[in-house]
């Protein structure tokens, strides 16, 4: 979802077009969609014999996927040389 969000804000910005995005985040109730490489990292943060570390893993790997989504698409906005109106100055 974050990737072609970030596709639509480029292709609006290239073509000096406004545009409106809309994210309704509903992962973190289904945190088996994290990314196998995220979920592979907290999994091997888990080993260190903490059960409740390996037990939260998916929810841990759709969190930090979910934070970076979100960053990437703030970090697009405020590298955006064409924003009008009240969020001018680069707030989201």
């Amino acid at each position: 979802m974050g990737e072609r969000a970030l596709a639509f804000m480029k292709t609006a910005q290239r073509q000096k077009n406004p545009f409106f995005i809309q994210m309704s985040y509903h992962a973190l109730h289904y945190p088996e969609n994290a990314r196998a490489s995220t979920i592979a990292t907290f999994a091997e943060a888990g080993r260190s014999g903490n059960k409740a570390n390996n037990a939260n893993k998916d929810r841990r790997g759709i969190t930090w996927d979910l934070d970076d989504g979100v960053g990437r698409l703030e970090q697009q906005h405020q590298l955006s040389s064409r924003c009008s109106g009240p969020n001018a100055n680069g707030d989201l």
